[in-house]
This record gives structure tokens, C-alpha cells and sequence, in this order.
């Protein structure tokens, strides 16, 4: 076990009474728990009391936990209700809580949007998860060989390989490294199976990212072997239409994890403890540093304490729900002890190490300091 176990009610994580909940923050909490918690409940009661299949058999399936809510898509049937009247009662007094909200692109007329192309590209710099693509540089195109040589001849126009990489019209999102030391374990695991990935993109002259290539990669099959790979891209027929599908869904898989178990609880969440403790342990509550970090420290203790009680401990949500499953801390510790810098978390340092942006001459904060100093 390489998660803590859940630490049961009566007996919560204790957090101190500045950092607890305020009546209406703990109200609002409460509701979207509730949500999730139903969310999670019903398919788990079905599943038990139910041989049927309920996976997914089609995209209009997925549309009905929208239009329709969770109980009619996993197709509980009248009698198991009449065997469980407690469920007709979630049922009826819940039916809102039991319908997904719907995202604006599946609202829109164009509700498969989503399977394009520029859209996949689109959130990647636009999406929940913007903190990931990076710029690629020269110094790495020996450590992505693989990759790199499938597109030499699929970047756009004139600028082809290390001319595209020289006019800063690549960029990458790269889960590949963060994947690999995991994979094996992942895919020993029952019903969970993954690539490490990475994904260059192309910048069009119109100002838009266009995926170029995506690299599906696997440990040796034993030390010192080759590392197994393929690299796909953009399709000509088909079934190449379908393998780049199922390497965007990979990609998507290898960035849902990402952000939740680096960017979010590593980046967000637990790496802010230390700072919010030793702020109150060396700060008055008037000092003006303090003053300007607490709303951002505020709840941070109480929000951590319960998302070990039922999200990142053992066998908790994120376990259950992403594609790492057991493995999840893990992943997120090592990130931490190989990647993580504190001098690299804030803006700009975190732009210009993704070289998403220019060096700090060009920065507006820089020119402010210049001008400041010439008045000296």
C-alpha cells in the first residue's frame, strides 16, 4: 500500500479553527459531496446487485448521463427499485444531483466538436490543464528522437523538423517520462491499461496549435532491451483514423492524471502546507505579507485534511477513478522528488521554463523595473 489509509469518522484529520470551514464555505462543500458521493454510490450498488454489463456502448450513452441522469443510462431496472426502496428515494429527491452537468461543447449544435483535431490542440493550452505544453527546444530533440523523426515530413508548409523547431512553431505536452517508471504496474492492473505519451504540436500561421504526432511508448520488455514504441499521425484513411483517435484518448488519459496528481494536488494542494503553517508560526496576523497570502492559504489545511479522508487515500476516488489507480501517490511523490522547484512554481519563472514566453527583458514587469530604476 503506498497511499494512507482512511482515517474514519468520528475521528477527522484535526485542522486548526482559522483554517476550518465557515458556515456557508462548509455548506457549498457539502452539496457538490453529496453530488459526487451519489455519482460514485449508484454505479458501485449496481454493479454489486446486477450481472448485466453497463459499460458504455456508444457515444449516446455518454449524452444520457446529460439528458437523461445516471440511474437511466445504467438501466436499473423497476424491480431491483422495488427490491431497494431507498434508491426510488435518491431517485426522486435527487434527479438534479443524478444528472450530469453538460459541457458547453456538447450543448453547442457542433456536439462533436470534441473529436476534432484543432479542439484537441485548443484545450491543450485552453483546457483544465494549461500548465503542461511546452516549447519544444533544440537541447531535446536527441532525448525524443523517436517522436522527432516522424515529423520531418508532417509539419506544415516549409518549416519541416528542426526549421520548425528553430522559428519556435513546435511545441509538446510531454506525460512520457512522468508514465514510463509506472507503466508496467499500471497495466498488471484489472481493467487499466496505458502508453506514456507525447504529443508535438504545430503552430499554424493563423495563431492556432495543430497536432502533428503522438508517441505511444512502453517500458523493455527487459533491461537493457529497446523501449517499445509507436508514433502516430494525422490520419489518411480509416483505420488510421481510429488509431490517432484511440492515441488522443491515451493522450487525454496520461493529462487527466497529470493534472490531478501533479498540478493539482501536488502543485496546488499539499506543497502549499509548509508555507501556510510556517506563515502562521513566523507571521503576525497584521503583517502585510500575511495579510496578501492569506486568501490564498485560506481552507487549503481543511480542503487537504479531507481529501485524505476520501479522495487520495487508499482505494479513495482517485484510485478508483484514474487510469494509475494504486499507483496515484506514487506517481505524485516522484514527480515531486525529480521535478518539482519552488523557484520554477511561480509567474513568470514557470512560463519561461516552458518557454511559453519570452525571456524577462520583454516582460512588461521588467521594463516597469528598468523605468523604475532610471528615476533613481
Amino acid at each position: 500500500m503506498v497511499a494512507e489509509s482512511r482515517i474514519e469518522k468520528p475521528h477527522p484529520i484535526y485542522v486548526p479553527r482559522d483554517e476550518a470551514f465557515e458556515e456557508l464555505k462548509q455548506g457549498a462543500f457539502s452539496a457538490g459531496r453529496l453530488r459526487a458521493v451519489l455519482h460514485s454510490f449508484i454505479p458501485s450498488l449496481i454493479a454489486s446487485i446486477s450481472a448485466d454489463n453497463h459499460d458504455f456502448q456508444g457515444f449516446h450513452h455518454i449524452d444520457n448521463l446529460y439528458k437523461e441522469g445516471l440511474v437511466l443510462k445504467l438501466g436499473l431496472q423497476e424491480h431491483l427499485i422495488k427490491k431497494l426502496p431507498f434508491v426510488r428515494k435518491i431517485q426522486e429527491s435527487s434527479e438534479g444531483l443524478l444528472r450530469y452537468d453538460t459541457p458547453r461543447i456538447l450543448s453547442s449544435k457542433h456536439c462533436f466538436a470534441w473529436l476534432r483535431d484543432d479542439e484537441f490542440a485548443r484545450q491543450a493550452v485552453a483546457g483544465i490543464n494549461p500548465v503542461s505544453i511546452e516549447r519544444l527546444q533544440v537541447t531535446l530533440l536527441s532525448h525524443i528522437h523517436t517522436i522527432t523523426r516522424a515529423i520531418r515530413n508532417e509539419a506544415p508548409c516549409s518549416n519541416k523538423g528542426i526549421m520548425a523547431v528553430e522559428e519556435r512553431k513546435l511545441f509538446m505536452l510531454d506525460f512520457h517520462d512522468i508514465y514510463l517508471p509506472f507503466i508496467e504496474r499500471i497495466n498488471a492492473m484489472d481493467g487499466r491499461k496505458a502508453y506514456a505519451t507525447r504529443t508535438l504540436f504545430f503552430l499554424n500561421p493563423i495563431g492556432t496549435l495543430k497536432p502533428v504526432a503522438i508517441e505511444l511508448g512502453l517500458p523493455p520488455a527487459q533491461p537493457g532491451a529497446s523501449r517499445p514504441s509507436m508514433v502516430l499521425t494525422p490520419p489518411r484513411d480509416a483505420t488510421t483514423n481510429w488509431l490517432w483517435m484511440l492515441g488522443k484518448a491515451h493522450v487525454g488519459s496520461n493529462e487527466a492524471g497529470v493534472h490531478q496528481l501533479v498540478n493539482h494536488w501536488l502543485r496546488t494542494h499539499a506543497s502549499m502546507e509548509p508555507f501556510i503553517l510556517a506563515a502562521y508560526r513566523q507571521l503576525s496576523a497584521m503583517h502585510p505579507v500575511f495579510k496578501l497570502l492569506h486568501p490564498h492559504m485560506r481552507y487549503t489545511l481543511e480542503i487537504n485534511a479531507l481529501a485524505r479522508q476520501s479522495l487520495i487515500n487508499a482505494d479513495g476516488v482517485i484510485e478508483s477513478c484514474f487510469t494509475p489507480g494504486a499507483v496515484c501517490m506514487e506517481m505524485s511523490a516522484a514527480y515531486y522528488k525529480h521535478h518539482w522547484r519552488f523557484d520554477f512554481e511561480g509567474l513568470p519563472a514557470d512560463l519561461i521554463r516552458r518557454q511559453v514566453l519570452h525571456p524577462p527583458s520583454n516582460l512588461p514587469i521588467e521594463r516597469t523595473h528598468q523605468n523604475a530604476r532610471s528615476y533613481n
